[in-house]
């Protein structure tokens, strides 16, 4: 399933249970942080399923976009005869064709422009989940090594096809080696990154290469050192707070002990001491 950029993972196109990739592309016009907050809640809702991060359109327009690129590049071309007829064009040719092209300069198409865009939101994903999910460890009171993973994967290919055996813009050696230069051979590079918190199949990937996900830093010993305190001192008082617990039923026992003996004492009868006078008259 390919789409834009949508404002939140929750909106409708976005199925939670599917588990195909996830299409977006990078484009320069776009914010980081519009692009990171995206990312994180996609992959916090939707654990299975690879969101693919890519600086060329979705698939629906790759292959008209890959098919324009070889038309243009086929186009650029020269066959043999174009070749040799330019080595023997007169000097005044070379000479306005060297200063138009010290004038001219050639432009990146924006498709390999926004490769530095994907890469640093991709590291800038990988470092917010993964404070996240120390964050979560430490509140859960966890070992950060059991917290969930970020697998990354990346492709970078070209969208010329020239490579292909059969190809129609292919040039052939004979007119690469043509002419008073080399003929230059001109390359559309794009790249492409898959991220998900599963490891992914091969026929999900294809030959994209394997990035480990980034592992949770180590504490210093100093900080292993107040953690420790800490602990000792919230046992400390929670065992002050069981014995003073102990003691109160302890006191409350003994003045309940206490108050039954005095009402029995109450309850207790005496013989009655008569007077002399009353034991004379008897």
């Amino acid at each position: 399933m390919t789409a834009p950029l949508p404002n939140a993972p929750s909106e409708p196109g976005i199925s939670t249970n599917d588990a195909s990739p996830y299409f977006v592309q990078i484009k320069s016009r776009q914010k980081i942080r519009t692009l990171v907050k995206f990312a994180l809640e996609f992959i916090e809702s939707n654990p299975k399923r690879p969101l693919v991060l890519q600086t060329i359109p979705p698939n629906e327009q790759e292959d008209s976009l890959k098919a324009s690129f070889e038309k243009n590049d086929a186009a650029t071309v020269p066959t043999t005869s174009q070749a040799s007829a330019s080595t023997s064009a007169p000097a005044k040719n070379s000479t306005s064709k060297q200063t138009d092209k010290s004038s001219k300069r050639e432009k990146l198409n924006g498709v390999t422009l926004t490769i530095p865009k994907l890469i640093s939101v991709v590291e800038i994903i990988k470092r917010e989940f993964l404070i996240q999910e120390t964050i979560a460890a430490h509140k859960a009171r966890l070992d950060l090594r059991s917290s969930r993973r970020l697998y990354q994967y990346n492709h970078l290919g070209v969208l010329e096809n020239n490579d292909a055996p059969g190809s129609s813009s292919s040039p052939s050696l004979e007119e690469l080696l043509s002419g008073k230069h080399h003929l230059k051979i001109h390359r559309t590079p794009y790249m492409r990154i898959y991220l998900c918190q599963s490891e992914l199949l091969p026929e999900i990937v294809g030959d994209a290469t394997y990035q480990p996900p980034l592992e949770p830093p180590k504490r210093s010993r100093a900080a292993q050192s107040r953690d420790r305190k800490k602990r000792r001192k919230l046992a400390a008082k929670e065992a002050s707070k069981g014995n003073a617990v102990l003691a109160e039923d302890s006191a409350d026992k003994d003045e309940g002990m206490l108050d039954e003996s005095e009402d029995a004492g109450d309850s207790r009868e005496f013989p009655i001491d008569l007077d002399d006078d009353e034991m004379d008259d008897g």
